[in-house]
């Protein structure tokens, strides 16, 4: 529905010039809900808002639905946006806020009421339609921004880091709110944000950019389970990274060496540049009882801290190999009622837990 042909940002001339999205290409499908994922200052924004009109590439191309938009401006553009202040008029009832743009549209009354009343409905607001916006609730005005950029019926709706002004809780019960709202109407959600756990939860598809370039785009689960490079792994949740090389032996298929002491054939890998390490997720390494056979690497060390964490806790181990890992066990666990800091531990970890990754 969306494509993004070789489009670029560059801001300022000269010496002065700061390229904040390099060359990109990008495909959004229809009915999707993709989130554009980094830190502060990437350049996920500056794409959000070329999508929205509200900038112009320095180079190349936006389509939709096959017909070119990048000279559109924004209101000519099937496309609404939700800030991240939301933008509401304080002075308006709930009501009238979501009424607005329809308002400025020229649509019959009727259409309007009638809209309205379905928007309402949608984000579960019809109690509090005649309520006015300074008298609302943070999680309430994000609802009322959500009906209000949904009513006009846009082809995309556009996401600026709408959750981060909420509290924690509100903000993990509207990350269900917004895919619920996403599934009911069928518009493709552009969704940006710094927060891992809010794209893992919500997103059909993820791309992660750093430095106004996308280093990969894929479903959550692969993601999480097969990062491309160290930087989307260290992204996207915590990892624990071992030395790792390739060695080669004519008429041989190669072998990596993991640690310095485990080959292993056939361990995932990713193309990439840069210093190979072996990456293993913290909840994928098995503590206190070591797995023999030739699928497992198994390691022995001192308990240098435990850390509670709430519904797990994380046992950091200093192998005798002179590496640092941190496991992850769920608190039902009855082997941290028995492990203490300073006491040795042995430890396993799968061949399938772990991912080749450069950078």
């Amino acid at each position: 529905m969306i494509e993004l042909r070789t489009v670029s940002k560059i801001y300022g001339v000269g010496a002065a010039a700061y390229q904040a999205l390099q060359q990109t290409d990008l495909l959004i499908g229809e009915g999707e809900f993709f989130t554009l994922l980094g830190p502060s200052g990437c350049g996920k924004t500056t794409l959000l808002r070329m999508i929205a009109g509200f900038e112009a590439p320095s180079s190349g191309e936006i389509i939709l639905d096959g017909k070119d938009i990048t000279e559109l401006p924004p209101s000519k553009r099937p496309v609404n946006t939700v800030f991240q202040n939301y933008a509401l008029f304080p002075h308006m009832t709930v009501v009238q806020n979501i009424a607005f743009g329809l308002e400025t549209l020229g649509k019959p009354r009727k259409e309007i009421n009638a809209t309205v009343d379905k928007m309402l409905a949608l984000v579960q607001m019809e109690h509090l339609r005649d309520r006015r916006i300074s008298a609302l609730s943070g999680g309430q005005q994000q609802r009322v921004a959500l009906a209000r950029a949904l009513a006009p019926r846009p082809r995309i709706l556009l996401l600026d880091e709408p959750l981060s002004a909420l509290d924690l809780k509100l903000r993990k019960e509207m990350q269900i709110e917004l895919k619920r709202l996403q599934n009911q109407t069928g518009i493709t959600f552009v969704f940006v944000t710094h927060d891992q756990e809010e794209a893992l939860t919500m997103s059909d598809r993820i791309a992660v950019i750093n430095a106004g370039t996308i280093r990969q785009i894929a479903s959550p689960r692969e993601l999480y389970e097969a990062p491309q490079d160290r930087f989307v792994a260290d992204f996207i949740g915590e990892s624990n990274y071992l030395d790792a090389r390739i060695v080669t032996q004519v008429g041989q298929p190669d072998e990596v060496l993991i640690a310095g002491k485990h080959l292993f054939k056939n361990v995932t890998s990713q193309a990439g540049q840069g210093a190979l390490s072996a990456m293993v997720r913290p909840e994928k390494i098995c503590l206190g009882i070591p797995i023999e056979g030739s699928d497992c690497m198994c390691f022995e060390g001192v308990v240098s801290d435990i850390v509670y964490i709430g519904t797990d806790t994380q046992v950091h181990v200093m192998l005798d190999e002179g590496f640092d890992l941190v496991a992850r066990l769920q608190n039902a666990n009855p082997l941290l009622t028995k492990l203490g800091q300073g006491d040795r531990t042995q430890l396993s970890i799968p061949r399938d837990a772990v991912r080749l990754v450069h950078g």
